[in-house]
């Protein structure tokens, strides 16, 4: 359970820059992007997506496979841009984990083991053998590049239906970007790791718009493949709703007599 919760939260991302735009799509016409044929034009659509909302709450079902295992359990998932992630596992209705990040610190607890983990993203890092930290989770959940993208470090490709962007360079991570041609936004990226024999691919199959909203566009399904070596990790959202800027609660509090862990 301690792998899933993480799993659901984007750790296996593996990039070391931090970016912090939400979606909010800006409609253009087919013209526009049929033209888009260049990095400069198609950056220039990007930098019109711009952030309007402070939080979202995801209600979403949850489908893990890995090694010897497969579970089915609903998440929810919530977001206050910048500053915190809440998340709250259910099996059957029942809370089985829960978990909070802020952009210092990550706490989690499972019902299970009755264990708990406090700490910074650095022991998280090491325990997955790949660097973690807030943001990344951010723009996995919201569907955006993890990396900051410029025409100094991406290649452009434009394709039938989609455009590429690919590192130029890469010291150990190199970095994939396809984005929809119809409407412009990220469909997929990849991450790779040759050296270690690890690779994750983020996809992005639907976008929705949130409730009460006529602009904001967010992933409605999130599928995430990690490998290495000849093991293979899946994890699939689908976000059955979707809500922006609703009063909630942030609270946790790890139950009395539960068991501090460390990460190895």
């Amino acid at each position: 359970m301690r792998k899933i919760v993480f799993l659901v939260l984007g750790v296996f991302v593996l990039i070391s820059c931090k970016s912090k735009k939400s979606t909010t799509h800006v409609a253009h016409s087919k013209s526009d992007y049929e033209k888009v044929n260049t990095f400069k034009k198609f950056k220039k659509i990007q930098d019109n997506i711009k952030q309007d909302f402070t939080s979202v709450v995801l209600e979403s079902d949850v489908d893990y496979s890995g090694p010897g295992m497969k579970q089915k359990v609903h998440a929810e998932i919530r977001l206050l841009r910048d500053q915190k992630i809440h998340i709250t596992l259910r099996y059957f209705g029942i809370t089985m984990a829960k978990a909070i990040m802020t952009p210092d610190e990550v706490s989690y607890y499972e019902k299970l083991g009755s264990t708990y983990y406090q700490g910074d993203y650095s022991s998280i890092s090491e325990w997955m053998g790949i660097p973690l930290d807030f943001f990344k989770i951010q723009n996995i959940i919201l569907g955006n590049t993890i990396e900051e993208i410029s025409e100094e470090n991406y290649s452009f490709e434009q394709l039938t239906d989609k455009i590429r962007l690919t590192e130029k360079e890469s010291i150990a991570i190199n970095h994939i970007f396809e984005f929809n041609l119809s409407d412009m936004l990220l469909k997929e990226q990849q991450f790779v790791q040759s050296k270690w024999k690890r690779e994750m691919i983020v996809s992005y199959d639907e976008r929705e718009y949130a409730m009460d909203s006529v602009n904001v566009l967010l992933p409605k399904k999130i599928k995430i493949v990690a490998t290495q070596d000849t093991q293979a990790y899946q994890i699939g959202l689908r976000h059955n709703s979707i809500e922006l800027n609703k009063e909630i609660s942030y609270a946790f509090k790890v139950p009395e007599g539960y068991k501090k862990i460390e990460l190895k």
